[in-house]
Parts: C-alpha cells; sequence; structure tokens
C-alpha cells in the first residue's frame, strides 16, 4: 500500500463514522446551542407573540452549571486496596497511591501553567453537556533534558471518531478545523497543494481539516508492528508522518457516558407509511443531562412566551377609536403620557380600551403539570440552595442521595477516565525507559507528601481505584462510628466484626493503616510510663523556649525519679517478706545498687551463723543508714519522735528497742 493509499483509507475511515454519527453530532450541537449558549426561543408566528414578547428559560444552563459544580468539587479519592498481604506488598501499594496523585497533581500542574482548565472540570463539562463518551490523550512524555513529565489532554467527543471491535480500541482520530497559519506554525515543513502567496489577503484564515490519527498497528512483517503510533492528515497529505508514541497501552483513553448503550440507525421499508421509515438511535446515545428536559423545557418556553405576550399588552393596552364612517385617525401613541385627545361627543367619538382575554384556569393547570415534569428532570431545589426551613442530617443525606441518582451517569465515566490516564502513565513509568518523577500532594488523611517514587518502588502494585464524592464532616463522624461498632468485640465470645486492620481499610478507608497502627503503638508506649511523658513535654517546652516550665519538669523528673526508686524498693521488702526472707538482708544489694557503691557491696553480707556481718562502727555493710533507724546509728536520735512511737527491730539483730 503506497504512502497516498494509506492516507486515504485513514480520511474514508473518518469520513464514515462522521457521516453514520451524523445526528449524534448534530444533538451535540443543539444542545450546545438551546441550552448552555440559551439561545433565544422563537415561537411561530401562527401563534401570535411577537420576538421580543419570546421567554427563554435559564433552567437547563443552572441544571448543568450546579452539576458541574457537584462533580468538580467533589473530593477525590485515589486508592490502593490493600488486603491482608504481607508488610512489603502494602507498602508498595502506598507508594502506588501517593505516586498516582502526585502524577495526577503533575498533569494539572502543567495545564494550569498553560491557562488551561483541570482535567476533571473539562471532562465533567465534556459528560455533562456533549454525552457519548469522555475521552483524554494520556501519555508520558520527555523534557529536552531527558526529564519526564505527564501530559494528559481532555478531548471534546464532538471532535472524537474511533472504532472499537474486540474489547479494545482500533484507532481513534481527533478532527478539527484550524487556520493555515495555525498549522503552518505546528508544521512548518507541511506545504499545501494549492499554497499561494501567504501576503494574499485572508488567506492566512482559510480553514483546514486536521485529523489527529492515533491508531494500534497490527500486519505481520511491517515496521512498528504492534505498537501505538500516531499520524496527522491535513488535506490529504502527512504533515506528520507515523511516530511511535512509546506507550504500552492505547494512549486515547475513551469511557462511555451515560446508562443509554445506543443502537445504531437503520431504514425499513413500509408501504403503509408511504416509503421508507427511519428507526433512529445513534442521537440517543449517551444522552447529555438535559435529556430529559429536552421537551419540557420547550414547553415551558412557550407558556411562559405567551404570559409575556398578555401581559405585554396589558402594558401598552389595545384600545377602540369610535367615529362617524369609522374614519377618524389618531396618530402616535394613543396613551402616550399628557397627551389630550380632542374628541366630539355629539358625532359620537370616543377611545375606549379593549377587554383582553386572561389566562384561564386551564393554563394553571397546564404551567402546573410542566413544573412537575421540570422537576423529574431537575435537581431538587435544595441543590440550588432554595431551602427556607433548615433541614437535618438525614434530610441532607437524602437530598444528596437524589442529587447523586441525577449525575451519576456522568460521575462515573469521569471516575474511569481519571483512573484510566494513571493506568496509562503507570504502565510507560513501569517499563524503566523514563527518568524517576517527583510527586507532591495529600494523602487520604490530609498529609503532605514531596518525594522522588522511581519505578521499582510502585513495581507489582495492588488495583487502583477512583471516586468523586462529596464528604461533609457529619459523613466522617458516622464512618467513625461506624469503624467502632465494628471493632467492638462481643463480650461473651469475644470476637468481633471487624479487625482494626479492616476498619482502617475499609471502612475509614485510609492511606496506610500500618502507619495508623505504629502510631497507636506509639502514643501507647508515650504515655505507658509518666517518665516518658515528662521526657516529651520537656523537649515541646525546650523547643518553644519556655526555661521556666523546663526547671520544674526537671524537678518533677528528680521527684518521679525518686519516688519509682522507693516504690521498688518497698516491693522488694514485700516479695522477700512474703518469702521468709530478711528483707534487710535481701535489700542490702538493692538499696547500694540504687545509689552510690557502698562498702562491702557486692560481697558476701550473711555469716555462718545467718546473722549479717556488723562493722566496727556498728553499721551493716552495703545498707543505707535510712533503712534502719536505730539508736546508736547515724542520723538517728535516741528519743522517739512523739507521733511516730518507739522505733522497734527484729530480735534476731541482736539491737536493744530504742527506750
Amino acid at each position: 500500500m503506497t504512502i497516498d493509499e494509506e492516507v486515504a483509507r485513514i480520511v474514508s475511515k473518518v469520513t464514515t463514522y462522521e457521516q453514520s454519527h451524523e445526528p449524534l453530532f448534530s444533538r451535540m450541537d443543539n444542545d450546545h446551542a438551546k441550552y448552555w449558549l440559551l439561545e433565544k426561543f422563537k415561537p411561530s408566528i401562527v401563534e401570535g407573540v411577537l420576538e421580543k414578547d419570546a421567554y427563554t428559560t435559564n433552567r437547563p444552563r443552572v441544571l448543568a452549571e450546579t452539576a458541574h459544580n457537584a462533580i468538580a468539587m467533589s473530593k477525590v479519592v485515589i486508592r490502593v486496596e490493600n488486603d491482608d498481604s504481607k508488610d512489603e506488598q502494602r507498602e508498595v501499594n502506598d507508594s502506588y497511591e501517593s505516586w498516582a496523585i502526585g502524577v495526577i497533581n503533575n498533569a494539572n500542574n502543567r495545564r494550569l501553567a498553560s491557562a488551561e482548565q483541570p482535567i476533571i472540570d473539562e471532562t465533567a463539562w465534556y459528560a455533562l453537556t456533549r454525552g457519548h463518551v469522555v475521552a483524554a490523550r494520556a501519555m508520558l512524555m520527555k523534557n529536552p533534558d531527558g526529564s519526564t513529565y505527564e501530559d494528559i489532554v481532555p478531548i471534546d467527543p464532538r471532535h472524537l471518531v474511533f472504532e472499537r471491535r474486540g474489547g479494545s480500541i482500533l484507532w481513534a482520530a481527533i478532527v478539527t478545523r484550524r487556520s493555515r497559519d495555525d498549522i503552518r506554525d505546528e508544521y512548518p515543513n507541511f506545504k499545501f497543494n494549492d499554497d499561494r502567496d501567504q501576503d494574499e489577503e485572508d488567506e492566512g484564515n482559510l480553514q483546514e481539516k486536521v485529523i489527529d490519527y492515533f491508531f494500534t498497528e497490527n500486519r505481520p512483517n511491517v515496521k512498528n508492528s504492534g505498537e501505538h503510533l500516531n499520524s496527522v492528515i491535513i488535506a490529504g497529505k502527512y504533515a506528520k508522518n507515523k511516530v511511535r508514541t512509546n506507550c504500552v497501552r492505547f494512549p486515547i483513553v475513551i469511557r462511555k457516558v451515560g446508562r443509554n448503550p445506543g443502537i445504531s440507525n437503520f431504514t425499513f421499508q413500509d408501504d403503509s407509511m408511504g416509503g421508507n421509515v427511519d428507526i433512529s438511535g445513534i442521537e440517543n446515545v449517551g444522552d447529555s443531562i438535559w435529556g430529559p428536559m429536552r421537551h419540557v423545557n420547550e414547553a415551558r418556553n412557550r407558556s411562559m412566551s405567551y404570559r409575556t405576550a398578555i401581559m405585554s399588552r396589558e402594558v401598552q393596552g389595545v384600545f377602540t377609536v369610535s367615529s362617524p364612517g369609522g374614519d377618524k385617525d389618531v396618530e402616535g401613541r394613543i396613551d402616550e403620557p399628557g397627551r389630550v385627545h380632542q374628541l366630539d361627543n355629539e358625532a359620537g367619538e370616543s377611545i375606549d380600551i379593549l377587554k383582553l382575554q386572561e389566562m384561564g384556569r386551564d393554563a394553571l393547570v397546564y404551567d402546573q403539570a410542566v413544573g412537575a415534569d421540570e422537576l423529574g428532570a431537575d435537581l431538587p431545589q435544595a441543590a440550588y440552595g432554595n431551602v427556607s426551613v433548615p433541614i437535618s442530617g438525614a434530610v441532607a443525606r437524602m437530598l444528596g442521595q437524589t442529587i447523586s441518582n441525577r449525575i451519576d451517569p456522568f460521575v462515573k465515566p469521569v471516575e474511569a477516565l481519571l483512573q484510566g490516564c494513571i493506568e496509562n502513565f503507570a504502565a510507560q513509568y513501569e517499563t524503566g525507559k523514563y527518568q524517576t518523577v517527583t510527586v507532591a500532594g495529600r494523602t487520604r488523611q490530609d498529609q503532605n507528601f514531596n518525594r522522588q517514587i522511581a519505578p521499582e518502588d510502585i513495581k507489582d502494585h495492588g488495583m487502583l481505584t477512583v471516586r468523586f464524592f462529596p464528604e461533609l464532616p457529619e459523613d466522617k463522624m458516622e464512618k467513625y462510628l461506624i469503624a467502632q461498632q465494628a471493632v467492638r468485640r462481643d463480650p461473651e465470645t469475644k470476637e468481633a466484626l471487624m479487625s482494626y486492620r479492616g476498619a482502617r481499610d475499609n471502612i475509614l478507608e485510609m492511606q496506610s493503616g500500618d502507619l495508623e497502627e505504629h502510631r497507636n503503638y506509639a502514643a501507647i508506649a508515650n504515655t505507658a510510663s509518666p517518665m516518658l511523658a515528662i521526657t516529651h513535654q520537656l523537649i515541646a517546652a525546650h523547643k518553644e523556649g519556655r526555661e521556666d516550665t523546663v526547671a520544674l519538669l526537671l524537678q518533677e523528673a528528680e521527684r518521679l525519679n525518686r519516688q519509682q526508686m522507693m516504690e521498688d524498693l518497698a516491693q522488694e521488702f514485700a516479695f522477700l517478706d512474703a518469702v521468709g526472707a530478711n528483707p534487710v538482708q535481701g535489700a542490702a544489694a538493692g538499696v547500694a545498687g540504687a545509689g552510690a557503691p557502698a562498702a562491702g557491696a557486692g560481697q558476701q553480707m550473711v555469716g555462718p551463723d545467718g546473722l549479717p556481718i556488723v562493722s566496727d562502727t556498728g553499721a551493716i555493710p552495703g545498707v543505707d543508714s535510712r533503712v534502719y533507724g536505730q539508736q546508736g546509728m547515724p542520723g538517728v536520735m535516741p528519743e522517739p519522735s512523739p507521733v511516730a512511737g518507739f522505733n522497734t527491730a527484729p530480735e534476731a539483730m541482736g539491737i536493744e528497742p530504742n527506750i
């Protein structure tokens, strides 16, 4: 196949698709004109409504903008499911989750820097107002210095043609019209067949059809077979010859919109109806958000136009002029302020206002019926902020569910599209042919991160999901209550519905339940000992420069240290006494060890007769004098305290009572 034949074949495929989908594209164009641009309603001449009195409701535009805000302002949850796999796998999943959040942020920031809309904002608008599909080109690219950047380009489905077969996209093309000047700027080496002098007037503003064509080369024994390629065709020639995209997956991500899968248009012969009958279907594929309200919107415009026309006539007035022969002519406005009409009553001249027909009861019933249909096709009034009384949390959730039911057919495709873009990036990144990227963002626990994540850090990651949902504070509290109930153990069986890890992962949807588990253990350890708590308080006070607080905390630490030493000593005495041992003898080494080493510490403190060895001074080696308050011992007065009473000691010690 020659190059010319190849180009002609591509152009033919694109043209065939455009022709078969012309009803769908016409629907998109009409929707955009009538319901987004609010094209003025034009009643027929026979209806007797002047063009200036025609009414055009803005409800379709308000509906689209409200639904768009609900999607664009939703919380985006990018999550990689963690199961009961090993900690190493969970670390990989957490890294992949952070990487996915970061690459989307990078792609968004790049679009904002070039004065373009964020990815979700633009694709949500296409889903709501165009319908059919949402699509985007998602590719990893390289800067001139070799660094990697993430490129996501949302595609208007009005300008997208494609063919799918066997569960995959065979080819896709973005078809637009651009001026010759724009084409020359992007493709300076391209020459039009009829290129004229560029200085000729208006030549540069001529519009040309541009086909940006993506396809998979599946022909055997052909260069680049099995790879995804891209070319650009203008005026029946290659403006950009076939080049490799280096994409592992098809670079154009396409997701279906709406609940209607669609049927093909077809025609059949019916002589009873005078010939061919067309069965439409393609124009209803993936309808826009305005689908349920098209006809009712026209009815509303017509009804309000009638009312406007009647009010206009009432304001202007319709007058009758009576005169002999009926030939009296009143120039100018009859009801002009300050004007005086000279009438001959004897001649039967008069000017009277004509009573106009009013809107009757049937018109009121009609308006109510139209309003009921509008309500079914619209969002609840609360979605627009029209709430006359406060509503409870339960009612708010019901309203939220009603809104979700209306916009979910447009939310789900955008979720799937974003997920597909991330998967495209990951497939390229994991080849190892791209430099490590730096990603930044916030986790699902609102924790900031800014780090490099290499391809090997996300190898063999788990399944990724993307969800959009509005999250109110009461929703989060409700999740915590549900998690608390799920981990509560039965008093008899000691069983719980879920583990703490399961509750963190599946109910609270934490990015890393393991991290929270480790933090809990650390918090328990920090509060298990009063001394550890004081240590953390000391560090904090020192960082804040509170030296007075530091001094007080040091005193408290010293007091706690002494208290702990005495408590340990008391426990030793209690234990020795319980087993029938000599408490003084058993405490000798302990007390000495608690303070400075005493004389004889570590030596045998009991003689052959079982009695303690006493030094020449009468003291028991290795025992603090505070342990035995006896007469003749250092620091002990011979007279007893009137409060404490007599000091006594075991007789086995050979010490007389202090009397």
